[in-house]
């Protein structure tokens, strides 16, 4: 397996979040079949007869019995979303098959080519502060494939300078990757392309009916103003009937000790699968 000429989707991801803050195992190969053990009989001499022996009916054939059909594979159904705590919503993107929960204070930045105009206007009309932060950066995050993007719009979520947010990428696997290899590929590529990235920490976790797992690192974002802002970042890689996705949330490490169980508590509403 060439590993290194795949795609790495979560430094994309990672691009795609920080440019908006504005700021399976290889099948084992046929085995031969193994040859006959039993051979047929050797003839024996029969003894010669004193009485002509006296003849016999050959047994009537026997019918074989119908073939049966072998039973259709069943495909596992999709787990029903879990009830969301009071106060939040739920937001579809039906064409890939996800949707997630959000709590109050955040919005959705609808990210379909028809709909991302309309999205942006009205942001403009509700929170021009916001909808300048991320009318260029959407249309860049559209374009590179991101299919969700929503933010914290609360009061207090850019005192900091930084918008606190979510994106989904969805990425079809041209080849069978399993969910740790796909992991393995993209930690490697997140090592390798954002310098002086901390420590990649790699967890299992359970996301509703979906095996999933969670990365977490930090990373330093230089500012326009010559400075640097720790950011601190939870990602979420999902593989299901050999698509990828990957879900990353970002905040300041400042803040991160806020929002981190609110970006576990947000992804375990995560549905995805057709």
């Amino acid at each position: 397996m060439q590993k290194k000429q795949y795609v790495p989707a979560l430094v994309l991801a990672v691009g795609m979040a920080l440019s908006a803050c504005g700021g399976g195992t290889p099948a084992a190969g046929p085995t031969a079949a193994s040859a006959p053990t039993t051979a047929p009989a050797a003839p024996t001499t029969a003894a010669a007869p004193t009485t002509p022996p006296a003849a016999t009916t050959a047994p009537a054939a026997t019918t074989a019995p119908a073939a049966t059909t072998a039973p259709a594979p069943t495909t596992a159904p999709v787990a029903a979303p879990a009830a969301l705590p009071s106060g939040w919503q739920r937001y579809d993107v039906a064409s890939e098959g996800l949707s997630l929960g959000m709590p109050e204070g955040w919005q959705k930045i609808d990210m379909d080519a028809g709909m991302l105009d309309e999205s942006l206007k009205a942001l403009e009309s509700s929170n021009p502060e916001f909808a300048k932060i991320f009318d260029a950066q959407a249309r860049q995050m559209a374009a590179a494939g991101i299919k969700f993007f929503g933010f914290d719009s609360s009061p207090d979520a850019l005192t900091d300078g930084f918008a606190t947010n979510v994106n989904i990428l969805v990425q079809p696997l041209p080849i069978d990757l399993s969910l740790d290899q796909y992991t393995e590929v993209n930690v490697d590529q997140i090592k390798g392309q954002l310098p002086g990235v901390s420590d990649v920490k790699v967890e299992t976790v359970q996301l509703g009916a979906l095996e999933a797992r969670e990365l977490s690192y930090g990373y330093s974002l230089n500012t326009a103003a010559g400075g640097q802002t720790p950011i601190a970042l939870s990602q979420y890689i999902v593989i299901q009937d050999k698509n990828a996705l990957v879900m990353t949330f970002t905040t300041t490490e400042a803040k991160a000790a806020t929002y981190t169980p609110l970006f576990r508590q947000m992804a375990e509403t995560l549905t995805f699968g057709k």
